[in-house]
């Protein structure tokens, strides 16, 4: 949510024998504070070892400089360097799998983030682009339902049935500045008698 694939590229030396790629990512509009944050790729084909390799953090800009990198100004030697722990590793994956890595230690709020992916074997995996039809590269992120909001609960309907124009006493926590209260998916006229409870027709 509030994430969009904006870049991606592929690179491959002169002598081809090491693949890299590179995901950027702007994230706007976040709603509240991050709870987690999944980075989702769906595998296409392997080589032989199999190894899903691991996502790292890189630089948003060109290695060097303090200019973005972009898909069309990247190349293998101008590159951001992929280096120090992963953020998430995954163990052996087949063609058509959708593999989860965990970037949620790094994704605080907005933001532009880059990733690199790297595995420790000489052979590779090849993840869908996103230039795919379909199961593209997705930043999923969930966050609070607000600034530190907390999600309203309910406890108890009284009474638990009744008919059209029935007053219904809710009874819950955090109802506190409620905008709508619906019976399915049509919306009743109520009032918030307080944090715990809602009077609705």
């Amino acid at each position: 949510n509030g994430s969009d694939v904006t870049l991606r590229a592929r690179l491959i030396p002169a002598t081809p024998d090491t693949l890299t790629s590179y995901m950027k990512f702007e994230v706007t509009g976040l709603p509240g504070s991050v709870l987690s944050a999944k980075l989702r790729l769906t595998v296409t084909a392997t080589g032989s070892s199999n190894d899903g390799g691991g996502v790292y953090l890189v630089s948003n800009d060109l290695k060097g400089t303090s200019t973005p990198w972009t898909e069309s100004t990247t190349n293998w030697n101008n590159a951001p360097v992929i280096s120090g722990t992963a953020l998430s590793t995954t163990g052996a994956v087949t063609a058509a799998q959708l593999v989860e890595f965990d970037v949620t230690s790094v994704i605080a709020g907005d933001g532009i983030f880059s990733f690199g992916l790297k595995n420790n074997s000489s052979n590779d995996v090849h993840y869908n682009s996103k230039e795919a039809t379909s199961s593209k590269p997705e930043l999923v992120i969930q966050t609070s339902t607000g600034a530190g909001t907390p999600a309203p609960t309910i406890s108890s309907f009284t009474p638990t049935s009744g008919v059209v124009g029935q007053s219904v006493t809710i009874t819950g926590t955090n109802f506190t500045g409620a905008s709508d209260v619906k019976f399915n998916t049509t919306s009743a006229t109520f009032t918030e008698n307080s944090a715990t409870q809602i009077t609705a027709t």
